[in-house]
């Protein structure tokens, strides 16, 4: 009777090429666990990054920071994101120098709804500010004294900011100022979709308020 051949192992010419198409196996095995190991990884280093830079601050003149919460694509504007963006208007409306004072009113504006911005645009070359401010040769500091958010919701708020706008030469950082004007306004701020470059908190000013000052003479 013929025999059969043996089934239970590979032949002696196959046995080498199992070997290594099991070593190939492991490897690839590993391979795919690393990548999925990477891709995880670089998953919750994104989720990180993406959270920290999704921090809000407010810079206060004398370069100290005051942290003011998460920045969320879907949440409503906060009240401190309000204030924080009232102030940030005053102080680029009445804080400039002759030397930057077109990049400072030009983020003004870019801070502005559409009709607003037009409106503005054409207030200041109707005056020809900017050209007043560099034959001047002036900078101004503004000094906050009152800043009050007043009303707030999800679609719109109301913030109070009142000061004095310090003027000095443009040259010189030492003494008292030249003129001293003080200021008290109300930013309307609309909420809108929030944007990483243009609208970070999610409010853009729609209409500015200028209050009654009372005059030095009036002062007790």
């Amino acid at each position: 009777m013929p025999s059969t051949p043996e089934r239970d192992g590979p032949s002696k010419w196959l046995e080498p090429f199992a070997a290594m198409f099991w070593r190939i196996r492991v490897q690839s095995y590993l391979l795919v666990l690393a990548l999925v190991g990477l891709v995880v990884q670089g998953f919750w280093l994104y989720r990180l990054g993406t959270r920290a830079s999704a921090h809000v601050y407010e810079v206060h003149p004398d370069g100290k920071a005051t942290y003011i919460g998460d920045r969320d694509a879907n949440l409503a504007p906060r009240p401190m994101e309000a204030r924080y963006v009232a102030r940030r208007f005053v102080e680029l409306l009445y804080g400039w120098n002759s030397s930057t004072v077109h990049q400072d009113l030009a983020e003004v504006v870019s801070m502005c709804a559409p009709a607003m911005a037009g409106q503005f645009r054409k207030e200041l070359a109707d005056a020809q500010f900017v050209d007043q401010i560099r034959r001047r040769a002036i900078r101004s500091e503004v000094a906050f004294e009152h800043l009050e958010v007043l009303d707030h919701t999800h679609r719109q708020s109301r913030v109070a900011v009142a000061g004095r706008v310090n003027i000095f030469p443009i040259d010189k950082y030492e003494g008292g100022p030249v003129d001293s004007k003080p200021f008290s306004v109300q930013v309307i701020l609309a909420a809108v979709p929030r944007d990483p470059d243009l609208r970070p908190n999610g409010l853009e000013v729609v209409r500015l308020v200028k209050q009654d000052v009372p005059s030095e003479e009036a002062k007790p």
